[in-house]
């Protein structure tokens, strides 16, 4: 019985034979089994190729790329431990105090008198109190700004008031504050320089002639002292 060589795509099959190869020789026949051989073992090499290698060491870190956008805001932390307490503020009032005068009937202020108060507003400190109704006392030296008002009868004669410090008229060129029409209210805005020790401090009808206040429990007379420096 003869085999043939059959040749397809560059392979080539080899029929064998228990006898041999007919028509081939044993020599051509050991190359064409070398052959086979060395396309195994590259098809082998072709596969361990494939194959995925050990990871290799990290190479450098690249260049920062740039910063994208602002993600929503989180949800509100637990509130921290409170801080210590500052310092006392030296820019705030120190002192300040608040008298008015209310009264169901006429109150006349004489020439010469001082304007009564019977209510205590909002004090801090205590730096001014009202000793008297008519007697406020200012026991520590400093700066003060004194605004008042006085609220008129529509029957009242004309007068002024202003400010005395322990009986003197306060040194301000517009201490006096005078009275145009009856019915009006009376204003005054004054700073004084108070000094050290006890001093009493009331607002005077400086006219000739008694000034009549509103009445029928309305507030008559407004008085407010605030000092200014530490």
């Amino acid at each position: 019985m003869s085999c043939l060589i059959v040749r397809k795509k560059k392979s080539v099959r080899l029929c064998p034979s228990s006898k041999g190869v007919s028509g081939v020789s044993e020599k051509k026949a050991e190359k064409l089994r070398e052959l086979r051989k060395l396309r195994a073992e590259i098809a082998a090499l072709r596969r361990l190729r494939r194959r995925r290698g050990l990871q290799g060491p990290p190479g450098p870190q690249g260049p920062q790329g740039p910063i994208g956008p602002q993600g929503p805001a989180g949800p509100q932390g637990p509130q921290g431990v409170p801080g210590t307490p500052g310092a006392p503020s030296t820019n705030g009032l120190s002192a300040f105090a608040h008298f008015f005068r209310t009264s169901t009937l006429i109150d006349i202020i004489g020439p010469g008198a001082a304007v009564p108060f019977n209510n205590t507003g909002a004090v801090g400190g205590t730096a001014i109190t009202l000793a008297t109704p008519t007697d406020i006392v200012i026991s520590e030296p400093g700066s003060y700004r004194v605004t008042f008002i006085v609220n008129t009868a529509g029957v009242s004669l004309l007068g002024s008031f202003s400010l005395e410090l322990d009986g003197a008229p306060v040194p301000s060129p517009a201490a006096v504050f005078t009275l145009v029409s009856a019915g009006l209210p009376v204003l005054g805005d004054v700073i004084i320089n108070v000094p050290a020790g006890t001093h009493i401090l009331q607002l005077v009808n400086t006219g000739l002639l008694g000034v009549s206040l509103v009445a029928l429990s309305a507030i008559s007379a407004n008085i407010v002292i605030e000092k200014l420096t530490p």
